[in-house]
């Protein structure tokens, strides 16, 4: 018993660690601006949070049968809940140009 809370233990430090450095499988990427989810390429739609390749091309499957009206109507790809449309929110619009791009972030000197 004590052997499983020893490594329980040190599993948990490290998965702490871990999201403290922001290493993790579902990194937010870091975007500016919208992605015309009616338009979009796949390589727009993947710079959507959470969104990769295979869920960009569902969009797209998804939008020749029926363009998208609303962040419920992207419920009905696979992969996208309730969750993905939170983070999506601030990113997807259904009309205009899509604007979208990585935010490029500055780092800063630290001072010895």
């Amino acid at each position: 018993m004590k052997k499983i809370l020893v490594r329980l233990s040190s599993f948990l430090a490290l998965a702490t660690l871990l999201l403290g450095l922001g290493l993790t499988s579902l990194e937010a990427k870091a975007l500016e601006g919208t992605v015309n989810v009616n338009e979009a390429s796949v390589e727009q739609l993947s710079l959507l949070p959470g969104v990769g390749p295979k869920t960009a091309q569902a969009i797209i499957v998804r939008r020749q049968e029926k363009p998208f009206a609303s962040l419920e109507d992207l419920k009905s790809v696979k992969g996208i809940g309730d969750k993905r449309i939170d983070a999506l929110k601030p990113h997807v619009t259904f009309s205009g140009a899509s604007t979208a791009k990585v935010a490029t972030t500055k780092t800063a000197k630290v001072k010895e």
